[in-house]
């Protein structure tokens, strides 16, 4: 996981944390803290798993559980804006990570096309010079050509 991503992930985490924590009325209520930090966690474990689409997955729901607890007013706008920032973080992260994952796949494909193609020469070119040698061989001694004349001149 890249440190951008770790340090953002943090970040929420240490949020949903203390928002608990803030006396009159919280940033952020018990369960929507809870929900939050869930799905943070599961955005978290499939990024150090490099399981890229689960977590842009996983992040879009913590997008989706964030706009509602905002909604719901179970998340103060200031709270909220700091949540938001660090997804944003995140998804830049996740967003530079596929693409460089789709490039490398590309780049492999684009190895594995080539591969293939030479490989494709290189055996059309054995056959040809194989068929070329069989046409030598059989253009050399044996009868009908020129070699079995009668010695009756």
């Amino acid at each position: 996981m890249s440190r951008r991503l770790t340090t953002a992930m943090l970040i929420v985490l240490v949020s949903g944390a203390a928002l608990t924590a803030c006396a009159p009325q919280p940033a952020v209520s018990d369960e929507a803290a809870e929900g939050l930090q869930a799905s943070v966690l599961v955005v978290a474990e499939s990024a150090a798993a490099n399981d890229l689409a689960r977590a842009v997955s996983e992040l879009d729901a913590l997008q989706a559980r964030l706009d509602g607890a905002k909604g719901s007013g179970d998340v103060s706008d200031e709270r909220s804006e700091k949540i938001q920032a660090a997804i944003d973080l995140v998804r830049a992260d996740l967003a530079e990570r596929v693409a460089a994952a789709e490039a490398a796949a590309a780049k492999l494909a684009e190895e594995k096309r080539l591969a293939d193609e030479q490989a494709a020469a290189d055996k059309l070119a054995e056959e040809k010079a194989a068929a070329e040698q069989a046409e030598r061989d059989k253009g050399k001694g044996g009868p009908g050509k020129g070699n079995d004349r009668d010695d009756e001149d």
